[in-house]
This record gives C-alpha cells, sequence and structure tokens, in this order.
C-alpha cells in the first residue's frame, strides 16, 4: 500500500499543506520537527544523537513531531460521531 502525503516527510513546509485540517497542530509540529534534528557530521560517534536533547536519534520529540504532522492533515471527524469526546468516553 502506498501512502500518499500532502507534504515531503523529509523536509515539511513550514506554513501547512493546503489539506491540513489542523493548522495550529502543523505549526506546533513543525517546530519541534525543525527543533530536533540531527547535527551536521563534525566527528561525533557513528550512533546518530540529536542536536537538541542529545538522545539517539530520531528522539522521541522528534518522533511525535512527525506523527503530528500526519496527524495535522487527517481527515476531522464530524461533530457528534461519537467517538472520543473531551473524556475519550465516547459519549
Amino acid at each position: 500500500m502506498t501512502l500518499l502525503l500532502a507534504f515531503d516527510p523529509e523536509n515539511p513546509p513550514v506554513s501547512p499543506p493546503p489539506l491540513a485540517t489542523r493548522p495550529m497542530l502543523w505549526s506546533l509540529a513543525r517546530q519541534v520537527f525543525a527543533d530536533h534534528d540531527v547535527p551536521e557530521d563534525d566527528g561525533r560517534p557513528p550512533v546518530p544523537r540529536c542536536a537538541t536533547c542529545g538522545r539517539v536519534w530520531p528522539c522521541p520529540p522528534r518522533m511525535l513531531a512527525e506523527h503530528g504532522l500526519l496527524a495535522a492533515c487527517a481527515p476531522l471527524r464530524p461533530a457528534g460521531s461519537g467517538v472520543g469526546g473531551p473524556t475519550g468516553s465516547g459519549d
């Protein structure tokens, strides 16, 4: 199965793509995506580490940012669909 995205996952645009349904989520996720990147090769060990938090890359914030970019482009559920209200109970 091929997944068609509204953006390049290796280099997502700073501005939300036209199909983004949650532009605020896009903006926040895009900022974390940019902040948690691998630094240029500077003679560090072969295990890549995040330039911001120093954790093995891709670090948890980077992975969450990638999920956030995808979620920002996901279709919105219709109001009253009974799925995941404010408490997540479906009521």
